[in-house]
């Protein structure tokens, strides 16, 4: 079976979990950016946690299906549509020949992930199908979606789909904690500054991109020095 894409969408990669080993290098892990939404897609579907799926951005794809098969839409609802006919996501959809896969406006989330079911025929670079801009060079080719691209997936038998033990899908929330690791210009901030860190709302602004969040908000009568660098830091439980 192929997959014609008759739009790109404004930026639609081929993503799996992501390539290891290789930061050493200076080769980022890339890979899904919503490893949950991702990995649900594969669920679904019954198929290898690490079998690729479209990733797409904001604006999604027009795809042009030439036979029969099963697909599964997750994370953000870009108001997806079958054949003109609106569909749900974070469920199994079944796709006739000739069926026309496309997208609307954004109800919420940025990030959407197609699964189809089958054998993705598809060369990995340094162990991944994750693509990787270098430059103007992407890696692995074919893996950044252009209008007019094909991709070529071996369908599956009933034999070949994996048992899941039951899962349950979440709903979307926009409003997460996350963790903070202090980093080590942190004692360099008041206790108040450092009180409003822990206790504000932060939004995502739209600067934001593969390698950093960019945030909205701005701390009161705050006023930057000097740049700092940007720098990671382990604690003890993350180094074992």
């Amino acid at each position: 079976m192929k997959i014609k894409f008759h739009k790109s969408g404004l930026h639609t990669t081929i993503q799996d979990i992501g390539r290891y080993g290789c930061q050493t290098k200076g080769i980022p892990t890339s890979g899904a950016m919503d490893q949950e939404s991702y990995t649900l897609a594969n669920k679904l579907l019954q198929q290898k946690e690490n079998t690729p799926a479209l990733e797409i951005t904001l604006i999604g794809p027009k795809i042009e299906f030439t036979a029969n098969c099963e697909i599964a839409i997750t994370g953000a609802n870009i108001s997806p549509k079958i054949d003109n006919e609106q569909v749900k996501i974070n469920q199994v959809l079944k796709i006739g020949a000739g069926s026309i896969l496309s997208f609307g406006s954004v109800v919420n989330g940025c990030r959407s992930y197609i699964g189809i079911r089958g054998n993705w025929k598809l060369e990995k670079w340094l162990n991944s199908f994750s693509s990787y801009s270098m430059n103007e060079l992407i890696l692995p080719e074919k893996s950044k979606i252009a209008k007019g691209d094909e991709l070529e997936i071996e369908q599956q038998t009933q034999e070949q789909k994996l048992k899941f033990s039951n899962f349950r899908v979440k709903p979307f929330d926009s409003d997460i904690s996350i963790e903070v690791i202090k980093g080590p210009e942190f004692d360099q901030f008041s206790d108040t500054l450092k009180q409003q860190f822990f206790m504000k709302k932060f939004t995502i602004s739209g600067d934001s991109s593969r390698m950093a969040y960019t945030l909205n908000e701005k701390f009161n009568d705050y006023t930057i020095e000097k740049e700092m660098i940007s720098s990671g830091s382990r604690n003890n439980s993350s180094s074992q």
